[in-house]
């Protein structure tokens, strides 16, 4: 699902509702939630490449 398919259907679960707060908060959430996911995978990144260097007997 692409970014303008998500905002169609919340937009269509969210219509009834006057001040868009429900709305708001949910696409708060999930940019919350995909910059904890970003981080987490350079974080990751991080790791495997210390890792590597260890391995290797390289400094870090």
């Amino acid at each position: 699902m692409d970014r303008e398919e998500l905002m169609r259907e919340l937009e269509d679960m969210f219509r009834d509702e006057p001040d868009n707060n429900k709305l708001n908060a949910v696409l708060t959430l999930r940019m919350r939630m995909q910059n904890m996911n970003t981080r987490k995978e350079k974080s990751l990144k991080k790791y495997s490449g210390e890792k590597m260097c260890v391995l290797r007997q390289e400094r870090v």
